[in-house]
């Protein structure tokens, strides 16, 4: 995987968490089942894994790994509600990590 090829599933990354916690934060409201926004941040911890060990810069790499802890924090029984302002919060600092993890992977250029 080279640098270009982590900058799209970065971005990719950061628009489907925006989208599961807009889909969280309206489970707030009304009644929805959380299995889809499940099974979706399973594979965003899939794809962070893969971003992971494609990284050779120590710092990225810590910042990726923090951001894959706070995705499995907010998968942790996410389908039975608990703590869903907390999970939404989690997946706002992985979403900030990944943004941080691809501004420096765009300054820097090539891994």
């Amino acid at each position: 995987m080279n640098n270009e090829d982590i900058l799209v599933e970065l971005n990719v990354l950061i628009h489907k968490l925006n989208d599961l916690m807009d889909i969280m934060l309206e489970s707030t409201k009304e009644i929805i089942d959380l299995g889809n926004v499940n099974y979706e941040l399973k594979k965003v911890i899939d794809k962070l894994d893969i971003i992971i060990d494609n990284i050779k810069d120590s710092n990225e790499k810590n910042m990726l790994e923090s951001a894959k802890y706070d995705v499995i924090y907010a998968n942790l029984d996410i389908i039975d509600n608990v703590d869903i302002f907390d999970k939404i919060n989690k997946l706002r600092g992985a979403k900030s990590s990944l943004k941080k993890v691809k501004s420096k992977l765009s300054i820097n250029g090539p891994l």
